[in-house]
This record gives structure tokens, C-alpha cells and sequence, in this order.
């Protein structure tokens, strides 16, 4: 609780109130998503139903190449289901993947084969959070850090370069115990993408799995649709009613290609 309140203070110190009641109110749908997430999904399973031809099956993956994933969108919350039919500016709220320190991290490890205190994964945690006494996803030190979080990324790497890649769902993502993002719904699922009104797929939520697979050098990796651009669902309606043209180069899309089988 302390280090919540610590974060709070933080937050408001640094990005004012308002920034810290919106994050506030995130995270308690994040800490309610366990109830939230089902629910959310029935109701979306049914509008989908009645407002669209082509089905959107909100738990049935879709199969991407890591290497087409190059972009993290933080414009879309992950609290609130999957599946969702999104306008506005999302696609602006986006950065290339290399400047999230939890994946350039993840690279130097993984690519560069660096020891852990080397990379961003340990060094932007250091810095931002354990020189200040403060705490990171229930983690209160450096030490504490690198003996279980990273521990368990080097366990998932190496389960998934020894067995292949296996779905992320019904609560199989092994956290440490101490670590709070086990309590987040989201996270007992694969991946989490958005996809943009030209199809360009953005990375949202499970960055340790696509890091790994970027370097695996992995083919595909299925991954849920967090949210869909009005613009890129109206491509899928044509798509399913026959009417996307053969010469139509989003027919080749996993997201379009499932539905011309």
C-alpha cells in the first residue's frame, strides 16, 4: 500500500492532478478487470452480432509475424475487453517498439545477450523507481527484481525456445508471486494488438512474449485484437461479403485472410 501511495504522489507530482485521478481510475479497472473483462466481452460478442456480418470471435487468435509488429499504441485501454470497434486518434498515440525501455531491454538480453543489470529492462527500473525508494510491479529493489522477474523472463524465454510457443490463457502466465501484474485479467491471454485503418497491427499488451519471439526469429504468433479502427472493420464487411477486390493486397492480412477460407 505504501508503495501505491508512493506512486500516486508520484504521478501527481510529476503530471499533475488530473493525470492522476485518469490513472487512478485505470487502475481500478485494471484490479476489477477479472470481473470486468467477462462481462465486457459478452456484451461485445452480442453488439458484434447485430451490428456486423463478418464474426469477430473475440477469444480465437489471429496468427502474426513478430516481425510485422514494429509499434506500441498506448491510445486504447486494456481494461476493457477484447474486440472493440475504436475511432479517434489512437493510431497517433504510437511509438516504435525501440523506444519502450521494457523492449529495448528485452532485445539487449535476448539479441545482444547482456547481463540483465546491463540492460534497460534493469537500468530504467534503477534509476526511475529504486534510487528513489520506490517500487515497480510489487518489486521493492534491484536485487528482488533481477532474482524473480527477470529470473522468470529468462524461464519463458527458454520454455519457448526449447518447446515452441504456447498460448498464454486460463491463468498459465507463471508470475512470481510477489509480482502485481499477475493480477491484471489481461495478462492470462496471448498477445493484445490493435489494428489501424490501413491494417497496420499495433503492439498493446504482452511485450515479454513478442520480444521473445522477435528473437527466436519466430514465424507467427497468435495474438488476441484488443481493438479494431472503424475504417479497417469496414475492409473486413467487404471481405466477408465477397465484395474486396482479388488484386486487393489486404486479402493477404491475418486478419482478412480467415475470412475468404
Amino acid at each position: 500500500m505504501i508503495g501505491l501511495l508512493g506512486e500516486v504522489e508520484r504521478v501527481r507530482r510529476s503530471q499533475g492532478t488530473l493525470t492522476m485521478v485518469r490513472e487512478g481510475v485505470n487502475y481500478l479497472a485494471w484490479r476489477g478487470s477479472p470481473v470486468l473483462w467477462p462481462l465486457l466481452n459478452r456484451g461485445r460478442a452480442v453488439s458484434h452480432r447485430l451490428r456486423y456480418d463478418a464474426p469477430t470471435r473475440l477469444y480465437e487468435p489471429i496468427f502474426v509475424s513478430p516481425s510485422e509488429i514494429t509499434r506500441y499504441t498506448w491510445g486504447v485501454s486494456k481494461t476493457l475487453g477484447l474486440g472493440t470497434v475504436r475511432g479517434g486518434d489512437w493510431e497517433s498515440d504510437s511509438l516504435p517498439l525501440s523506444e519502450k525501455w521494457e523492449c529495448r531491454g528485452l532485445e539487449q538480453r535476448f539479441v545482444g545477450e547482456l547481463d540483465w543489470g546491463d540492460t534497460e529492462y534493469v537500468r530504467y527500473p534503477r534509476r526511475e523507481y529504486f534510487a528513489k525508494g520506490e517500487d515497480i510491479w510489487g518489486y521493492s529493489s534491484e536485487e528482488e527484481f533481477i532474482d524473480h522477474r527477470c529470473r522468470y523472463v529468462d524461464r519463458l524465454y527458454e520454455s519457448i525456445r526449447q518447446d515452441g510457443y504456447v498460448r498464454s490463457e486460463n491463468g498459465t502466465n507463471g508470475f512470481p508471486g510477489m509480482d502485481i501484474r499477475r493480477i491484471g485479467y489481461h495478462h492470462n491471454f496471448d498477445p493484445l494488438i490493435c489494428i489501424g485503418a490501413d491494417g497496420t497491427v499495433y503492439h498493446r499488451d504482452g511485450y515479454h512474449r513478442l520480444m521473445i519471439a522477435k528473437a527466436l526469429d519466430l514465424d507467427a504468433i497468435p495474438v488476441l485484437v484488443l481493438a479494431r479502427h472503424p475504417a479497417w472493420q469496414a475492409v473486413r464487411e467487404r471481405a466477408y461479403s465477397g465484395w474486396l477486390a482479388d488484386t486487393d493486397p489486404a486479402r493477404t492480412h491475418p486478419d482478412i485472410a480467415p475470412l475468404l477460407d
